[in-house]
This record gives structure tokens, C-alpha cells and sequence, in this order.
């Protein structure tokens, strides 16, 4: 979920989805950027690398997250 965009940007996979709620447990929430984008070229996908921080700072003023279960 992007806080400047106030949107989703996209979704993980199932299996990943699966692998970081076991790491983190549910209800994760932290800050974190993305900082390169990787793929494309030779490979069919596109992804992304990510920096998950300690703080929760960006998230303090966000009260709705009803986009991220499919409400608008």
C-alpha cells in the first residue's frame, strides 16, 4: 500500500504472502521503501526489492485501510 499514492500497488503471491505472515505474523505493519526495481529484459516478470524498516511512522495517519480488502 503506497501512503503518497493512496492506493494498492500490487499484490505478492500466494506462496510469499504465506512465507513473510509466518516471519512477521499477522497484522504486520512497518515502513519500508522500494528500492529497485529488478526483471524485465531476458525475464517474463518484473519485481521489486524492498527495505522493510524497524518504525511505523508513515503509517500513524492513515485510518481507512478498507482498500486493501477490496472496498473503495
Amino acid at each position: 500500500y503506497s501512503v503518497n499514492l493512496n492506493r494498492v500497488l500490487g499484490y505478492l503471491e500466494k506462496e510469499l504472502a504465506e512465507k513473510l505472515v509466518k516471519l512477521f505474523g499477522e497484522e504486520f505493519c512497518r515502513d519500508g521503501i522500494i528500492y529497485r526495481i529488478v526483471g524485465g529484459g531476458n525475464y517474463k516478470y518484473f519485481g521489486c526489492r524492498i527495505l522493510i524498516y524497524e518504525t511505523m511512522e508513515m503509517m500513524k495517519n492513515v485510518e481507512d485501510f478498507t482498500i486493501l480488502h477490496g472496498g473503495r
